[in-house]
């Protein structure tokens, strides 16, 4: 990856080896984007990225990286207060399979299926198949992906 200059690749072999080389492109990655121009809020992607961190890996390249490349306040500011939330709610478990897990790792129960059935007052008869939303997303063969009728 090059830095946002243009020249130099960014590489950080130690985090590599430390975190894997993945997780540190994708990090490097995003915070190689301009986060504020004439003082806005230019990239919403550095800060929706940082809200979904929830493993301690994850905040340490971050930081890291952040730290030795452009060392912003702003975003050093929404690492902080990510990590003080997740310090309150806590990081996601590496297991995810065990029986102490808290609610919101649990898996959740697929809802039971539902349907509709869509009246078209500008269809002969007004009535169409009805349309069955579940777990599958299963649709009507006859709705057509633009929207109008196959033929």
């Amino acid at each position: 990856m090059r830095s946002s200059s243009g020249s130099a690749p960014l590489e950080f072999p130690d985090l590599e080896d430390k975190f894997g080389q993945e997780l540190v492109s994708n990090v490097a990655h995003v915070l190689n984007r301009e986060l504020i121009q004439s003082g806005e809020v230019k990239d919403l992607l550095i800060p929706a990225r940082i809200r979904g961190i929830d493993r301690p890996a994850v905040l340490a390249v971050f930081r890291a990286i952040e730290t030795r490349t452009r060392n912003r306040d702003a975003v050093h500011d929404l690492l902080n207060d990510r990590a003080d939330q997740l310090k309150e709610i806590g990081f996601r478990p590496d297991d995810l399979d065990g029986d102490d897990l808290p609610e919101r790792f649990r898996p959740r129960r697929d809802p039971e299926p539902t349907s509709t059935e869509v009246i078209w007052s500008d269809r002969d008869g007004g009535v169409r198949d009805t349309v069955y939303y579940n777990s599958d997303l299963t649709v009507s063969p006859s709705l057509a992906a633009d929207g109008g009728d196959r033929e």
